[in-house]
């Protein structure tokens, strides 16, 4: 017969484990989300602003998983939205600018992963 104390602390090392086996469900899912979301992006054209709906699933990665998959989900979304732009036949003034605005977005969201 096992003491109480004893399995609580089995009961603790189970919860502690949890966030482990879920990992690749919520790798999987803001995979989904991020691409959905710049499929919308493209459909809907480059007026709407998108950054808001990109960085849900970045976010929601780097907490679950960590900080790593944030910064590898944060360069993803950034290079999406980059496609994205470009997609939607969005025209800048110098050809330089997609690639600024991408530099930007980027840092946005390595600036939320990290925080």
């Amino acid at each position: 017969m096992t003491t109480e104390p004893a399995r609580l602390g089995r009961v603790a090392e189970a919860i502690g484990e949890l966030p482990k086996r879920r990992r690749p469900i919520v790798v999987l899912i803001g995979s989904i989300l991020l691409a959905g979301i710049s499929l919308l992006d493209i459909l809907t054209g480059y007026e709407i602003a998108f950054s808001l709906f990109y960085l849900l699933p970045i976010a929601g990665v780097a907490w679950t998983v960590g900080k790593a998959m944030g910064i590898a989900f944060s360069v993803v979304g950034a290079a999406l939205w980059l496609l994205a732009d470009a997609a939607a036949g969005h025209v800048y003034s110098h050809v330089a600018m997609i690639y600024w605005n991408s530099v930007i977005r980027l840092g946005f969201f390595l600036i939320v992963t990290l925080l």
